[in-house]
């Protein structure tokens, strides 16, 4: 038992000394019998092991007690505990089980806990916490609410964990108070999605664990090459116990999801690397717009300007895919929705409901295929001036550098990620497809962008919402800017049965 628990005002029934010391000794324990885990991955049993052996490292060194090893003098100069993951992991869940460990068995326990956005935040971490909480033996003791979790007894203010967000538009040095101003002996950063954690927030776990058991856990799958995230695993490993967890070694992650991924994208591809291995992407050749430059775009702080038009930008789906619809506002990709039927009517249905509030200046409409029916519809609702047919497969304008508009209109796309001018949503399936597509030249020199079919080929669906990116380029061509700005249409007008078509 720690010296001073006592003193800690514990609730009742943690008062049981022989329980609690029980847990101190082994989170594994605290996981199984507290939190009612039947299953702990081998992966998350070793970091339960090796974050037990920091605390009581750091303890034994502070108070000099006697046996003190040279295990226990390395890990207690150590800043704390480095996850490097695949996807799939449970890695989250362990954080969260880690939070209400140190929570519950520590004297005063502070902790500040972070991640990549506040969206990340809430979504995963938070809610993740509320869940095991909820479905514990401690639920009673501990009190959750929507920016911090404490011990329920008088104690929300001696013994807490706080959820602390940064603005990316803030400069370092507001970045850096993100998790400053916790003070205690037992104090902790929890740091969740760190790779996308600017660095100026990691400045307290340099400079501000100065008492017996301050340490920090950052959890990371290693969407970037760079930044503090991975300099842990890297630059600063003698600093940290490193783990690195590949979902190929984890009981989480099903074998057909790897055999399916690895069939897709190759062992060597940035997306396997960095989604399955746990591994930093590296360079590759052919890739039309490198991972990183994908992963600087994700929930980007650009913002659009008032002379910004809003578009439209409808790929409509053949063949059995699914159809998508991308809102677009300058820089900022808003939303891309996505709509799975082979009936035009209701595709143009569907995306009247979904156009409507908005007001576009200009709907663009992929008329390859059956997408001709969809346009004409469109345009009878919205008029000449706003729905244009975009037929991709047409020369290209720049005939000396492009085979056809559809890769011009890409290595637009590809340049406004290289320069970082383009901000998109964090989803998953998009961000799969914008690191899927290739390019290359051909004997003339001419840049060509990988076709469908040649994905197909490859073991890829369609991308549609790549496309869609792709498509209000078409915005860019001169002969489409130069067209008359139509009068703002009042909800009434558009009332003609676009809600039942």
């Amino acid at each position: 038992m720690v010296e001073g628990k006592n003193k800690a005002g514990r609730p009742p029934t943690l008062s049981d000394v022989d329980r609690l010391s029980k847990w101190q000794h082994s989170m594994e324990d605290f996981v199984h019998e507290a939190l009612q885990v039947e299953r702990i991955t081998g992966q998350q049993l070793r970091a339960c092991k090796e974050v037990t052996a920091i605390i009581w490292a750091k303890i034994r060194v502070h108070n000099k007690t006697n046996h003190i090893t040279d295990r226990d003098r390395e890990y207690a100069t150590k800043l704390g505990l480095s996850i490097i993951s695949g996807q799939g992991t449970g890695k989250t869940a362990w954080l969260s089980w880690f939070i209400l460990f140190f929570l519950v068995c520590w004297p005063r326990a502070k902790m500040g806990a972070t991640a990549s956005s506040g969206k990340q935040l809430k979504i995963n971490l938070w809610s993740d916490l509320a869940k095991w909480r909820n479905d514990s033996r401690i639920k009673d003791l501990v009190t959750w609410e929507r920016e911090r979790i404490f011990l329920t007894e008088g104690l929300g203010q001696e013994a807490f964990c706080e959820a602390r967000t940064f603005n990316v538009k803030q400069g370092a040095e507001e970045q850096a108070e993100t998790l400053a101003g916790l003070h205690e002996e037992f104090m902790a950063y929890v740091i969740d999605e760190a790779s996308g954690v600017p660095n100026p927030v990691y400045k307290p776990v340099e400079g501000g664990m100065t008492q017996m058991c301050n340490f920090a856990v950052v959890a990371f799958n290693p969407t970037r090459a760079t930044g503090y995230a991975i300099d842990t695993q890297q630059k600063y490993r003698k600093d940290w116990v490193c783990l690195h967890w590949s979902s190929e070694a984890s009981e989480l992650v099903t074998k057909e999801s790897l055999a399916r991924d690895l069939a897709r994208h190759g062992r060597d591809s940035n997306f396997y690397r960095i989604r399955r291995l746990g591994l930093p992407p590296v360079a590759e050749q052919g890739v039309l717009i490198p991972w990183e430059w994908i992963m600087n775009a994700v929930d980007s702080p650009l913002e659009s300007t008032p002379d910004d038009p809003t578009i439209f930008s409808f790929d409509v789906g053949a063949g059995g895919d699914d159809s998508a619809l991308c809102e677009s506002c300058g820089p900022v990709i808003r939303k891309i929705d996505c709509f799975s039927s082979a009936d035009p009517n209701a595709l143009t249905g569907w995306a009247l409901r979904k156009t409507f509030d908005a007001l576009p200046r200009f709907v663009f409409v992929d008329i390859i295929g059956y997408g001709w029916a969809i346009e004409g519809n469109l345009r009878a609702r919205y008029g000449d001036g706003e729905t244009i047919g975009v037929n991709v497969n047409c020369e290209a304008r720049d005939k000396s550098r492009f085979r056809r508009l559809r890769d011009e209109l890409w290595w637009a796309v590809r340049e406004e990620f290289q320069n970082g001018v383009i901000s998109i949503p964090d989803d998953p399936t998009l961000i799969e497809e914008l690191a899927a597509i290739h390019y290359k030249e051909d004997d003339n020199g001419l840049i060509k962008i990988e076709s469908k079919q040649e994905m197909k080929e490859r073991g890829f669906d369609s991308p549609n919402r790549a496309d869609t990116l792709m498509m209000r380029h078409f915005y860019s061509i001169d002969e489409v800017k130069r067209m008359r700005t139509p009068q703002k249409r009042e909800r009434q007008d558009a009332s003609v049965n676009w809600r039942t078509v």
